[in-house]
C-alpha cells in the first residue's frame, strides 16, 4: 500500500514540475563563431543551469526553423529568465522560452 501513494506522490510531483524548452537560433554573429568559442559557451550555458538547481540537455535540430532545442528541468520562473538572457548575453543567439507541464496518463 506504501508504494501505491509513492508511486502517485511522484507522479503529482512530476506533474507539477515545469519543464522549459529554449528554441535556440543563431544570430549573424553566431553563425561565423569558431567552433572552439560555441563549446565554451555551451559549457557556460550548463554551468549557470546547474548553478541554478537545473538540469539540461541539448538537441540539435538542423534543417528545422531552430538551430537547438534546449530543455530544462528543475528552474524556478526567475532561473529561466536568467538563464535565457544569459544565453543571448554574448550576442551569438536568440531564444524563444516555452514552459511546459508533462501531461501524465495513468492506467487505473
Amino acid at each position: 500500500m506504501g508504494g501505491e501513494y509513492t508511486d502517485a506522490a511522484a507522479a503529482d510531483a512530476a506533474a507539477n514540475t515545469v519543464t522549459y524548452f529554449f528554441l535556440v537560433t543563431h544570430t549573424e554573429h553566431g553563425v561565423q563563431q569558431v567552433p572552439d568559442v560555441k563549446n565554451r559557451h555551451m559549457a557556460e550555458i550548463s554551468r549557470v543551469v546547474r548553478n541554478e538547481g537545473g538540469t539540461c540537455k541539448l538537441y540539435l535540430t538542423k534543417g528545422a526553423n531552430y538551430d537547438f532545442l534546449s530543455v530544462m528541468t528543475g528552474l524556478s520562473p526567475a532561473a529561466a529568465i536568467r538563464i535565457a538572457n544569459f544565453i543571448e548575453s554574448h550576442g551569438t543567439v536568440k531564444t524563444k522560452v516555452l514552459p511546459g507541464v508533462e501531461q501524465l496518463h495513468r492506467a487505473d
